[in-house]
C-alpha cells in the first residue's frame, strides 16, 4: 500500500497518519510518502511514544506527487522493496480559501497539479501493477465539498469533484483486472490542523477585498461543518475498510450529515436548494 501526505514540510495531517496507522495494524506493510519521509518518520514515532505501542509496520518515503521523477522512484521502491501493491491511497491535497474572484490562475493550477494531477500521477504508476497481480484498490481521497462546493473555496471543490470524475469513469474500466476503485467524501474532521495545507486567494489585498470572507468561512466551516464534523479514527476505518474489500460503494460519505449533504444534491437536479443552504 502506497499512501502520501501532500504537505511536505509541514505537518503530516493526523488524519492521514491515523490511515497508515490502521492498515499497519490490519496487517498491511504500509509505505508512507510525504515530500519529507524525516519529518514523517518522526511524527510516526511521536505517537507512537506517546500511546505507549511499539511502532507500526510503516515505511517511510520521499514523493513529491507534482513531480513524475519523483512519483516514480518512490513506486520503483515500493517494487524493489515487496514487489507488489495491494492498496493506493491518494490523500495529497492543499487548500486555497477564497470566492472564485479571489483565488488566481497560478493558485488554481497549484491545487490541481496536487488534488487531481498528482493523484493521476500515481495511478498511472499503480494502475500497472495491479493489472499484472490481477488485483488491487485505489481510494481517492475527496471532499463532501464535491457535492456542495462551498463559496469560500469554490476552487479546491472544483479540483475534488474532478477527482470523484475521474473514480466514476476509471472504476468500470479496471474492473476485468480485479481492482476496484473508490472516492471517500469526509467533511470536518475535528482533530486535526487544516492550516498546514491551506492558504488564501492572493489576487485581492485584505482591505480592498470586497468578499467578507471571514464571515464566510465563520457561517460554513465553523458554525455548520466543524460541529458535525468526525475524529480522524472514524474516516481512518473506511479507508481500511475499503483497502479490505468490504465497502462496494464507488463514492462514500464518511457520516450521517455528509450522506444526506449528498442526498438533497440528489434531489434538486438545479443545483439551487444546495446554493440556497449558503455552505
Amino acid at each position: 500500500m502506497l499512501w502520501r501526505g501532500g504537505t511536505g514540510h509541514r505537518r503530516i495531517c493526523r488524519a492521514w497518519r491515523e490511515v497508515a496507522v490502521q492498515l499497519a495494524a490490519a496487517g498491511f506493510l504500509v509505505f508512507a510518502a510525504a515530500r519529507s519521509a524525516e519529518r514523517l518518520e518522526e511524527e510516526l514515532r511521536k505517537e507512537a511514544d506517546a500511546a505507549g505501542r511499539l511502532p507500526p509496520r510503516i515505511v517511510a518515503l520521499t514523493m513529491d506527487v507534482r513531480a513524475q521523477d519523483s512519483v516514480q522512484r518512490a513506486f520503483n521502491e515500493v517494487l524493489e522493496r515487496v514487489g507488489r501493491l495491494d492498496v493506493l491511497v491518494n490523500n495529497a491535497g492543499v487548500l486555497v480559501v477564497g470566492t472564485v474572484e479571489m483565488v488566481s490562475v497560478s493558485q488554481a493550477e497549484d491545487m490541481f497539479q496536487t488534488n487531481l494531477f498528482g493523484a493521476m500521477r500515481c495511478m498511472h504508476e499503480a494502475l500497472p501493477i495491479m493489472r499484472e497481480q490481477k488485483s488491487g484498490c485505489i481510494v481517492n481521497v475527496s471532499t463532501i465539498f464535491a457535492e456542495i462546493p462551498t463559496m469560500n473555496q469554490p476552487v479546491y471543490a472544483a479540483s475534488k469533484a474532478a477527482l470523484d470524475a475521474l473514480t466514476l469513469g476509471t472504476r468500470e474500466a479496471v474492473r476485468p483486472f480485479g481492482i476496484s476503485v473508490h472516492s471517500l467524501q469526509p467533511g470536518g474532521i475535528v482533530d486535526t490542523a487544516i492550516g498546514a495545507s491551506l492558504s488564501n486567494g492572493d489576487r485581492f489585498e485584505p482591505d480592498a477585498n470586497p468578499y467578507p470572507i471571514d464571515a464566510l468561512v465563520k457561517e460554513s466551516v465553523f458554525d455548520r461543518i466543524i460541529p458535525k464534523g468526525q475524529k480522524s479514527a472514524e474516516v481512518a476505518k473506511i479507508v481500511v475498510d475499503m483497502a479490505l474489500g468490504k465497502v462496494e460503494a464507488a463514492i462514500m460519505q464518511t457520516s450521517e450529515f455528509t450522506k444526506e449533504l449528498a442526498k438533497a444534491k440528489l434531489k434538486d437536479t438545479t443545483g439551487n436548494s444546495i446554493v440556497a443552504l449558503r455552505y
